[in-house]
């Protein structure tokens, strides 16, 4: 999964919290679905942060 496709879903989860506020609990994922993409989005984040921090410390 790459970021960009993470962040996809983080914020689509918060469309629909926006937009259908708390009574459309159907379409909703459970808390510990949203809880997992987030982790795996900002474990995602961390690793292209370390990569680039390599590859400038290269120079």
């Amino acid at each position: 999964m790459t970021t960009a496709s993470v962040v996809q879903r983080i914020w689509n989860y918060c469309n629909t919290l926006r937009d259908d506020g708390v009574s459309d609990m159907e379409n909703l994922p459970e808390p510990d679905t949203l809880a997992k993409d987030i982790i795996e989005g900002l474990e995602v984040s961390i690793n292209s942060f370390k990569n680039v921090y390599k590859i400038l410390n290269k120079k």
